[in-house]
């Protein structure tokens, strides 16, 4: 993950921060929006010389995210920028409007890969008898003619992958780019994706999925029949991102363990996890701070104040194996914790 892609959903709207990012890299670099161009240029927009680029300028009450004006001034290109937001109800009839009369221009929306099929439909509809001829794909874009201009589509991967190419030999601007994709590619993977119908109708998916979250209970009874794990006083916690419950090990580390999707997500490795609030004992985050601890657990994570460990789900065998080789691995978590904090807390 980048520093960009770590930092923007943070503290700012993803959008509005990739949109600032490519104006300041198409500003900052003519290779980059001769690239950034070309596919447009092939597909029949009259070739210009690049001028003022701007980000979020008023065009007639609207905003569009980038505004591309060639050297005499007239407005050359739109570009949305988009990740999952909904298409404003203006768009993209007011963009198309607005390019000048006698001058060809074009209204570019970039989105994810996964979103390109879908909003180019709906950008056609609104579009109605107003787009004539077919559709050209090619360069990593669709576009369409629309009376005299043109409407088109591509991929945050493959835009920023001509502009990556185009500036190879700029190490300071591929870094920016750099910078961009991976925002890009974390919004991608981590926001909202359209449903596809086999994911709806598919049962394997809902079998599958329940048969992670019934296994954190027979694991838990496992432990406790050994003597690993007490749940006296404890109570199951889900919410929507995870189902599990407490427990305590070797009567002293108050653990949660379940399936968590969203370390699923973000890491990978396993559904199930083993997740130590060390919040609850300061001392033990004073002797070992989360993210020193995790070196000690393979595939662990840590934060400022709580420790995740994938527990890996046995491969081709049956539950009863799958279930004594997690409790085997929750053992392991047990006297390595015992091993590195020896005394009790306080």
């Amino acid at each position: 993950m980048t520093l960009l892609a770590h930092l923007v959903p943070r503290i700012a709207s993803a959008e509005p921060a990739a949109t600032r990012a490519l104006a300041y890299i198409l500003n900052k670099s003519k290779e980059a929006t001769i690239a950034f161009l070309r596919p447009l240029q092939d597909a029949g927009i009259n070739e210009f010389e690049p001028g003022l680029i701007l980000a979020e300028e008023q065009q007639d009450g609207n905003f569009p995210d980038l505004t591309i004006r060639d050297t005499t001034g007239k407005v050359r290109l739109f570009v949305e920028n988009k990740f999952w937001a909904e298409l404003q109800a203006s768009q993209p009839e007011a963009y198309l409007k607005a390019l000048p009369n006698r001058c060809s221009g074009a209204v570019l929306f970039i989105v994810p890969k996964g979103r390109v099929e879908p909003l180019w439909g709906e950008l056609k509809a609104r579009c109605g008898s107003r787009s004539a001829g077919e559709e050209v794909r090619s360069g990593g874009m669709i576009r369409l003619a629309v009376n005299d201009h043109w409407l088109a589509i591509s991929s945050w991967h493959a835009m920023l992958t001509r502009l990556v190419d185009a500036t190879s030999h700029d190490p300071d601007t591929a870094q920016d780019i750099a910078q961009l994709k991976g925002l890009t590619e974390s919004m991608s993977v981590n926001a909202f994706q359209p449903f596809t119908e086999s994911e709806l109708t598919d049962v394997n998916v809902p079998r599958r999925i329940l048969s992670y979250v019934e296994l954190y209970d027979d694991i838990v009874a496992r432990l406790r029949n050994d003597g690993v794990a007490s749940t006296k006083g404890l109570r199951t916690a889900a919410r929507g991102s995870r189902a599990g419950r407490y427990l305590k090990l070797h009567s002293r580390f108050t653990v949660w363990l379940g399936v968590n999707y969203s370390a699923w997500k973000n890491w990978g490795r396993s559904p199930m996890w083993l997740t130590w609030w060390m919040k609850n004992c300061p001392s033990c985050i004073a002797q070992l701070p989360p993210k020193r601890l995790a070196s000690h657990f393979e595939g662990a994570k840590g934060n400022d104040s709580s420790l995740y460990i994938p527990i890996p789900l046995a491969v081709g065998a049956d539950r009863s194996r799958v279930i004594e080789h997690a409790a085997d691995q929750v053992r392991g978590i047990g006297r390595k914790l015992l091993e590195l904090f020896p005394e009790p807390d306080g």
